[in-house]
């Protein structure tokens, strides 16, 4: 594992060089992240025949001193599953008030790249504060191994198990939706979110899987799970193409190694493949909505999907391994290619959450 402990390094200056750094210099991304969509309590007194009718679902934690004293704010927070104690940031809105139920998004980092690199690269406090939502930012791994998130079987079962009672945990320190729990990630991360799309699809009411989509084999989850997805046609990681890209090798990561600790294997597929096996699972019609959404974006929209669980895809032309519309800085080029700022991925996914709450029973 020397290369990968090696490139955790670099990510790790990667972050201290960073950490100065704000939002990208035109405000696209925070003008993109607000927008008029019904906060938390609108959503649960709505009365309009539509997803964003369906009532909130509060947590346990809903109206204790706990959850009433939890926020707003930040913290750098610790949590055990198994015996295996990993840390995590969390961030409370404004809008939490420990009576009121609010969204909770889990964000889950990239391979190697710790969670306060992907706080800072996907740019969600933001989005979280002005759209009302607490959003979790999960380390894979435990202090001193390599961040990563197990996303193969048999030992994505203790990832996904980490995931299900770290929900459980937020839910009874915080009033949370339950009915609006969702996951999004980067790279392995949105590995990681498409294995919870199959595994945890019970708690998650929909995803967004960025650079890092996956339709895994034998996938069958007890509901089908809207899914939205986002993926750059330079990406020299994770290929549009499929496989593993010579990206790999010029960031520090043995691709052989990085099969070991993730349990990736064979599932990388051409994402479009992976895009079209999740839409035929979720019942949609074979062939997308196709729009230019942007100079650089096409949209795939797949229509008449069971349930309502819709798949989306925007495909990015020139974009590369990264968040469309969060951080975009010249030192991270090199590693991750271009950033596509046209969009924002915060906001489009938002809206989609919002439009995909857990269906009543």
């Amino acid at each position: 594992m020397r290369r990968l402990l090696i490139s955790s390094v670099v990510v790790v200056a990667l972050l201290v060089g960073l950490a100065g750094c704000g939002d990208a210099e035109d405000g696209t991304t925070n003008e993109a992240a607000a927008s008029d969509d019904p906060t938390p309590a609108e959503v649960g007194n709505s009365t309009a025949d539509d997803p964003t009718a369906r009532p909130a679902e509060p947590s346990p934690g809903c109206g204790t001193p706990e959850a009433q004293a939890a926020g707003p704010g930040e913290a750098d927070l610790t949590f055990t599953s198994a015996g295996v104690e990993r840390r995590y940031e969390q961030v409370v809105p404004s809008a939490h008030d420990g009576d009121t139920p609010v969204p909770l998004v889990l964000n889950l980092h990239g391979l190697m790249s710790p969670y306060g690199f992907e706080r800072m690269l996907s740019q969600m406090d933001e989005t979280a504060e002005n759209e009302g939502f607490v959003v979790l930012y999960p380390m894979g791994a435990p202090d001193g191994q390599v961040p990563a998130w197990a996303v193969g079987e048999p030992r994505s079962e203790d990832t996904v198990a980490y995931v299900d009672e770290l929900i459980t945990a937020t839910g009874e320190s915080h009033c949370i939706d339950l009915a609006r729990v969702y996951a999004t990630g980067l790279s392995n991360g949105g590995m990681m979110t498409s294995r919870l799309a199959c595994d945890l699809s019970d708690r998650i009411a929909a995803v967004a899987t960025v650079a890092g989509t996956i339709d895994f084999d034998g996938c069958d989850p007890v509901r089908n799970v809207p899914w939205m997805a986002f993926h750059g046609t330079a990406d020299d990681i994770l290929p549009i193409e499929g496989g593993a890209g010579p990206g790999l090798d010029a960031a520090g990561i043995d691709v052989a190694e990085a099969d070991v600790v993730t349990g990736t294997g064979s599932q990388l597929k051409p994402i479009r493949e992976s895009v079209a096996g999740i839409a035929e699972r979720n019942g949609c019609e074979a062939e997308p909505d196709q729009e230019q959404v942007a100079d650089h974006v096409r949209e795939d929209a797949y229509v008449g999907c069971d349930d309502g669980a819709d798949v989306v895809f925007y495909e990015i032309e020139a974009g590369g391994h990264s968040w469309p519309g969060g951080l975009a800085n010249p030192g991270l080029v090199g590693i991750m290619g271009e950033t596509n700022e046209e969009i924002s991925a915060n906001a489009l996914m938002w809206d989609f959450f919002v439009q995909h709450p857990m269906p009543t029973d």
